[in-house]
């Protein structure tokens, strides 16, 4: 089934032309067919794939928007299914339907990533319009918020991993030229004392290559680097 009007815009505001991929998960039949014809008067454009339980849940879109769960199902209870629901659809908004109003199920449902909860005899089109939207405005935007987290973890894994090369570098050429020193040899000083700077520079470009990257307001422009200039740099790591 699909309804009528354009698909509401994930990143707050203007339509699409694409339909709304909506999963039904409940047993009982009726129930799915309140749910559809509520959506049918939302005024979205969706597109429905239903299940009666876990077990018989076809394969959707990956690009799944919403989903609305009915919490007692054939052999589990939607709250044990809302971890496997999250992993499959991250960016989906789950909904929540129990039979009778329950607070602490409503409590759980939340904490366990749920974006919105409601009894089945409170389902009416202003409701399920109402959770489509902020639920899916909310589930994309902390589907971005993970994934800016999961980039800024690698970055700081690379950017950790890059700092300690030259920073070894330097103790153990500042440690050389030191015993240069103690044993006269100027020439091994000034030598290690020259490849000493050289992993300052290094550290300095690391730093500016940092500052250039936090700052988003401005316009990044690619350079150029020499290929000999990245094997000298490895080598003295």
């Amino acid at each position: 089934p699909r309804g009528r009007g354009a698909r509401y815009d994930h990143a707050g505001g203007g339509a699409a032309m694409n339909a709304l991929e909506i999963v039904i998960i409940d047993d009982d039949e009726g129930d799915r067919k309140l749910v559809r014809r509520l959506l049918s008067k939302s005024g979205l454009a969706h597109q429905i794939h239903e299940a009666r339980g876990a077990h018989d849940l076809r394969p959707a879109s990956e690009a799944v928007d919403a989903v609305f769960l009915d919490y007692l199902l054939p052999g589990a209870d939607g709250l044990a299914l809302l971890g496997e629901l999250r992993q499959r659809w991250p960016r989906a908004a789950i909904i929540l339907m129990t039979g009778q109003g329950d607070e602490e199920i409503a409590k759980s449902a939340i904490l366990l990533g749920a974006a919105d909860y409601i009894a089945k005899s409170s389902l009416n089109q202003d409701a399920v319009a109402r959770m489509l939207k902020r639920g899916i405005e909310a589930a994309r935007l902390k589907w971005r918020l993970d994934e800016q987290r999961r980039e800024l973890s690698t970055f700081s894994e690379v950017l950790v991993h890059d700092f300690k090369a030259p920073i070894r570098a330097a103790d153990y050429l500042a440690a050389r030229a030191e015993e240069a020193m103690e044993a006269d040899d100027p020439e091994g000083a000034r030598e290690s004392l020259s490849m000493l700077r050289r992993s300052v520079r290094q550290m300095a470009e690391l730093v500016d290559s940092l500052a250039a990257h936090i700052r988003l307001d401005r316009d990044q422009q690619p350079t150029t680097i020499e290929a000999g200039d990245i094997v000298k740099r490895a080598l003295a790591a």
